[in-house]
């Protein structure tokens, strides 16, 4: 076990990665182009994901009582 954690830390030696609000990444540092491409292309597919989750659970709710179909007059 030992000998994969170092040979997993030396793999990633110099490589850096940071995330800020909602797990958007920021910055990368220390990987190919290929890489960064693969991280981004990952994050927006899960980011379309949630997305869907949340459009699916919404259409499931009921409507509130407080809306209805009339106009505003403010």
């Amino acid at each position: 076990m030992s000998v994969a954690i170092t040979k997993f830390f030396e793999r990633h030696k110099g490589k850096k990665i940071t995330f800020g609000a909602e797990g958007k990444v920021e910055t990368m540092e220390g990987y190919s182009a290929k890489d960064v491409q693969q991280v981004l292309d990952d994050v927006a597919q899960r980011q379309r994901e949630t997305d869907q989750t949340w459009a699916d659970m919404l259409k499931r709710l009921p409507p509130r009582p407080d809306t209805d179909d009339k106009p505003s007059t403010t």
